[in-house]
């Protein structure tokens, strides 16, 4: 590990007092600070390997602000003081997600997402949702329109009719998904390996407020700052895949049994998928499991593992990029700050569990889930 620091030059601030016939009566000079520095935390493993690296860079603005006495005409003066509400508040953290999320559980997320092995549909889980189906569908016949009513209508387009519709579209999509994943297995198979990229999250937001002046200036005026902050962020992975033991890697592209095992792969079929694909199907099935995700993610943990016979992970390195504005509008003009994070960090699939934010979508579910009439429960193919 390797740690270089550079520091922005540094500025003295003062404060000066003249009584209200103009003599200088104070003078004192607040300790040097810088203003900014540039710091790069970075591990190269070596030549052949992408490494891991921290870099920050913040800088901080300086105020200058005058005030006269109306009763005697004394005067005070603050110049070139480092704001000290920009090294509290210039935190990207507390605009949440994913910065709140352990690297490794974004890993887990990127990796379950790009596993060649992965269903487009599992056939098994496609026939397992289907159990209820006709006595649903007779059940809201006979209820007409009024079943939006009785039952939760929210959670039963989200967990019910949704997935069955997508299932059928992925199906009309075969032959394409057949090429796609036929492309994939191509670039597996050439000696680099297979190499995606995974966006995980990108957030912009901020707020205004307004806030005191620093030091001791509010014992003497009320005046303000009116703060204004915006933060913006963007997280994604690097997955890179290497063949696995599976001697299917040794029949040519073009035969036969190289196509089924493709599209096999496709309908979660195959008869080379491991125990972690037959444990991802029936923990799909498993009422709740849906919810459990949100805060454990075994299902992508079963995902990102599925298959490591055919597929293996080679690295995983989770990247960010985050900076935060800040811009303090004073009395005699304004002060602006910021900070910016860059980071990359390997990682590995491993179960994690995280307290994530909720988007709108699932704060919407759990509140359907509260306030659900108990004389309708769910049915069992949507818990």
């Amino acid at each position: 590990m390797r740690t270089r620091v550079i520091h922005e030059p540094q500025v003295l601030g003062s404060r000066k007092s003249w009584n209200g016939t103009g003599d200088l009566v104070e003078e004192f000079y607040y300790s040097p600070q810088s203003t900014g520095y540039h710091q790069c935390d970075d591990y190269n493993p070596g030549w052949n390997s992408p490494g891991e690296f921290f870099v920050q860079k913040k800088k901080l603005g300086t105020i200058t602000y005058e005030w006269t006495n109306p009763v005697n005409g004394a005067r005070t003066r603050y110049e070139d003081l480092v704001h000290p509400a920009a090294l509290s508040h210039l935190d990207p953290i507390e605009c949440g997600a994913p910065y709140t999320w352990a690297p490794e559980y974004l890993g887990t997320m990127a990796a379950a997402r790009t596993n060649p092995s992965r269903p487009d549909v599992s056939i098994y889980q496609f026939l397992g949702e289907l159990r209820d189906l006709p006595k649903e569908v007779f059940e809201k016949g006979l209820k007409g329109q009024n079943w939006a009513r009785e039952e939760n209508s929210a959670i039963a387009t989200r967990f019910g009719i949704l997935p069955f519709v997508n299932d059928i579209l992925k199906m009309t999509r075969f032959q394409k998904s057949v090429h796609d994943r036929m492309g994939e297995f191509e670039r597996l198979s050439s000696g680099k390996g297979l190499c995606r990229r995974v966006r995980l999250g990108r957030y912009k937001g901020g707020y205004e407020q307004d806030s005191p002046l620093p030091y001791d200036i509010l014992r003497a005026d009320e005046t303000k700052f009116h703060c204004a902050r915006v933060t913006h962020w963007d997280m994604w992975a690097q997955v890179r895949w290497k063949p696995g033991t599976d001697d299917i890697f040794q029949a040519p592209t073009d035969s036969d049994e190289y196509i089924h095992f493709i599209e096999a792969l496709i309908h979660g079929t195959s008869v080379r998928n491991d125990g972690y694909s037959y444990g991802r199907d029936i923990w799909e099935l498993v009422p709740w499991s849906w919810l459990s995700d949100w805060f454990v993610n075994f299902g992508d943990y079963l995902d990102a593992n599925r298959n490591q016979n055919i597929a293996e992970v080679e690295s995983i390195f989770v990247c960010g990029y985050a900076v935060t504005v800040q811009r303090d509008q004073g009395p005699l003009g304004h002060v602006e700050s910021y900070l910016e994070d860059k980071m990359r960090q390997k990682v590995y699939p491993s179960l994690q569990a995280v307290n994530p934010i909720m988007s709108a979508d699932q704060v919407a579910t759990l509140h359907s889930l509260a306030t659900q009439d108990r004389r309708h429960r769910l049915p069992a193919k949507w818990r």
